[in-house]
């Protein structure tokens, strides 16, 4: 939807082209359900080498926080949700704020990474998530690197539609490599 320019809206949502033509600066309402519940799910563990496998965390933490950052300033409402070994689920309340979505980081970061191995039981985790009615209308999971296993095995879920992946990718490797 379009809504005529107000003090406060995002320049970047102005919609330039139509603004132009109708002599007046209209802005861009995105569709998102604001009702919905959304949620970020960062997968924080180890994949391949030391180094390697911090670029990637790394990487991958920076695009869960842009993403956040973005669903703030779109005031769209969502949690986020961290697995430990030693507690088993992590989640956050609602995150209304950048300090929520900071300090929610900070606190996993101040754990080690998962061993790769613990990989099939997170994919586990999601699944059984995924398949309970209570569970988020969307989940948004952010991943270190996503094997072509992993893949299928995300793409066969039951609720596979609420489900969107963003996978770090290495230099010289296709989308679904390793």
């Amino acid at each position: 939807d379009l809504h005529t320019y107000r003090e406060g809206d995002a320049v970047s949502r102005i919609y330039w082209k139509l603004s132009a033509k109708l002599d007046q600066l209209l802005v861009k309402e995105y569709s998102l359900p604001v009702s919905g519940r959304l949620l970020l799910l960062p997968d924080y563990r180890l994949v391949g080498g030391a180094e390697g496998s911090a670029l990637r965390i790394d990487a991958m933490l920076s695009a869960l926080f842009t993403a956040a950052q973005r669903l703030l300033e779109q005031e769209i409402p969502f949690s986020m949700l961290h697995f430990t070994e030693e507690d088993g689920i992590m989640q956050s309340e609602p995150t209304e704020s950048y300090e929520e979505a900071e300090a929610f980081l900070l606190s996993l970061l101040w754990q080690q990474p998962a061993p790769e191995k613990d990989g099939a039981l997170r994919l586990s985790l999601l699944e059984d998530m995924l398949a309970d009615p209570s569970a988020p209308d969307h989940v948004l999971l952010f991943t270190p690197r996503l094997s072509d296993e992993a893949a299928e095995r995300l793409a066969g879920l039951s609720g596979a539609a609420r489900l969107t992946v963003f996978a770090v990718r290495g230099a010289g490797e296709t989308l679904l490599d390793g």
